[in-house]
């Protein structure tokens, strides 16, 4: 049988529940938080297999703390490449620390926003909105909807990092938590 002829889950209440449909057991299941639950398949995996990479999923979602910087990803001494970004939060000022290793395993710098003033900016939805009419070489605002306090950051193309990057995102709001999910995908060699 195919997906549209199985049955979708519901809750106790008869509503529909985050799911995805298994061909391999011919049935739905439930979304979770547990990272097992990614499933990649199409032509690039099997690129990346063949050339000796796996691909690494990342997620996050909730809320981020007034002032705190997260990590999300980290991978020190290894190359890798971000092969997709996407931020989506309800504050224009959440900020994304894209920072690549050197070989000694420090931090080099942070991907920035160039601005016509000649400075560089941290990226978040506003900076890139302010400084570089929503988009660069690398981000883009997808969605920049302050009347309802909606934003979405994707990345414009990948980038590879020969010693390993990390990302951290931060709340530069003082004085609420804010709401953060992030999405992205790694390779990395073997």
């Amino acid at each position: 049988m195919s997906y549209n002829e199985r049955k979708m889950l519901e809750d106790v209440n008869g509503d529909l529940i985050p799911q995805y449909y298994d061909p391999v057991d011919d049935e739905f299941k439930p979304l979770t938080n547990d990272p097992r639950d990614v499933r990649l398949t199409g032509s690039n995996v099997e690129q990346l297999a063949t050339k000796g990479c796996e691909s690494v999923s990342i997620s996050r979602t909730g809320t981020l703390d007034l002032g705190v910087y997260e990590t999300v990803f980290d991978m020190v001494g290894k190359e890798c490449e971000l092969q997709s970004l996407a931020i989506g939060t309800d504050y224009s000022a959440i900020s994304i620390y894209i920072e690549p290793y050197d070989v000694n395993g420090d931090t080099i710098s942070t991907i920035g926003v160039a601005s016509s003033n000649g400075r560089i900016y941290t990226p978040s939805p506003m900076n890139l909105d302010r400084h570089s009419g929503g988009t660069n070489d690398f981000f883009r605002n997808q969605i920049y909807d302050e009347e309802n306090g909606n934003y979405v950051v994707t990345m414009m193309r990948g980038m590879v990092f020969p010693n390993g990057f990390r990302i951290r995102i931060r709340n530069q709001n003082t004085s609420n938590d804010r709401n953060v999910a992030l999405s992205g995908l790694v390779s990395t060699k073997y």
